[in-house]
């Protein structure tokens, strides 16, 4: 047993290796025989579960492919945030997305990032897919905030989610332009904190605080 697998408990441990051992298999998949042919039957198949099981875990192939955008968007639905103000809900929804960057199960996805672009760069599908899972965050994030800040200025809560997404965004394009150029110089934590420092007075400014 590793020592982050000590810090937590059983049930933890089987969840986190029965999503790596589904997210590996449909990667071998989609390689093998294509996005297209790398069904939710075979992807549980090459990882030893029922269909059943995938389910249980993932909504469809797409989101496997891509664990880590279905975190943080689980993360921003199901979370517990402030009310009555945007700045400390603002804020909370950054933490949830530095939470999401600093996952232990990020760390081996990371590693699998060349072969999921070379998957993207070969699927218009997947390409696709991605953008849409993209496009869910967002959503998750603006629909959040004007459920739990009805009285404020719509404009300022739809500018202040999309702040937040495009630090998002900024942090995962700069890694993966590094990573596939001449190998990554700061996590994407680290380039979320870099795009949050930078741009607090933006929000600052749009949250009134």
């Amino acid at each position: 047993m590793t020592t982050e697998e000590a810090g937590v408990g059983r049930r933890e441990q089987n969840r986190r290796r029965t999503e790596r051992a589904l997210h590996e298999a449909a990667l071998a998949c989609a390689e093998r025989d294509g996005y297209r042919g790398a069904t939710v039957a075979r992807i549980a198949e090459a990882a030893g579960v029922a269909p059943r099981t995938f389910f249980r875990y993932f909504a469809t192939k797409d989101e496997v492919m891509v664990p880590g955008q279905q975190r943080v968007r689980r993360l921003v639905e199901e979370a517990e945030l402030p009310e009555g103000d945007l700045a400390p809900a603002v804020r909370a929804i950054a933490d949830l997305c530095e939470r999401a960057l600093g996952a232990a199960e990020l760390i081996p996805e990371l590693e699998e990032l060349p072969r999921l672009e070379r998957l993207v760069a070969g699927s218009p599908e997947l390409q696709a897919a991605m953008t849409h899972h993209d496009a869910q965050i967002a959503e998750a994030v603006t629909t959040r905030l004007i459920a739990l800040l009805p009285q404020a200025n719509p404009l300022d809560v739809h500018l202040a989610g999309e702040v937040v997404m495009a630090m998002w965004r900024t942090s995962w394009d700069r890694w993966r332009a590094e990573a596939l150029e001449v190998g990554p110089t700061a996590l994407p934590l680290e380039n979320f904190r870099a795009c949050r420092a930078r741009l607090a007075p933006v929000l600052d400014a749009l949250t009134g605080r």
